[in-house]
């Protein structure tokens, strides 16, 4: 069995040959180790990250690239390096930002409940889903990003005129 930090013979980081998403797609004969973890599903005798890292409540994943990969380096590169990766750990981020905000509404009711000068904000949070709404849009442009748009108008009126009047001159 492998050792934490997971890496090959000449000191690399190991990536998808740790993980049986990756690891299956490899022909037999180049399976140089069993697989660890599993990305999103339930698999006897592996390491589910999904469910674990959801477990962990880090949406950081510092907390977990420690416990399960020995070193947050490896995290760190994983992410950089394998696309694959990335998008299984923007799905376990996903999950666990609507597991907090679950909680969170949670604590929310019994605030609701309990404390009365609370109470309505509470409530009034509740009652109008709050957490799902939009953030505030950006305001009025600044001058000054307006007059850059402007003249960038401007420059590209300006070289379209210069374009038509050489089209003209060549007919």
């Amino acid at each position: 069995m492998l050792k934490k930090p997971y890496k090959d013979t000449q000191n690399r980081w190991l990536t998808s040959s740790l993980f049986w998403d990756h690891w299956i797609t490899v022909q037999i004969k180049d399976r140089q180790i069993n697989p660890i973890f599993c990305l999103h599903d339930d698999k006897e005798g592996l390491i589910n990250c999904r469910k674990t890292f959801v477990a962990m409540n880090d949406p950081t994943g510092y907390k977990w690239a420690m416990e399960y990969l020995g070193d947050y380096a490896h995290f760190k590169y994983m992410v950089q390096k394998c696309k694959w990766f990335r998008e299984a750990l923007e799905i376990w981020r996903e999950e666990l930002k609507i597991k907090i905000q679950s909680e969170a509404i949670e604590i929310i009711k019994l605030i609701a409940t309990k404390d009365e000068k609370q109470s309505m904000q509470a409530a009034k949070y509740l009652a109008e889903y709050s957490w799902d709404k939009p953030t505030a849009k950006r305001g009025r442009p600044s001058a000054a990003e307006i007059t850059g748009e402007l003249k960038k108008a401007v420059e590209e009126r300006t070289v379209e005129d210069e374009d038509f009047e050489r089209i003209r001159l060549v007919k």
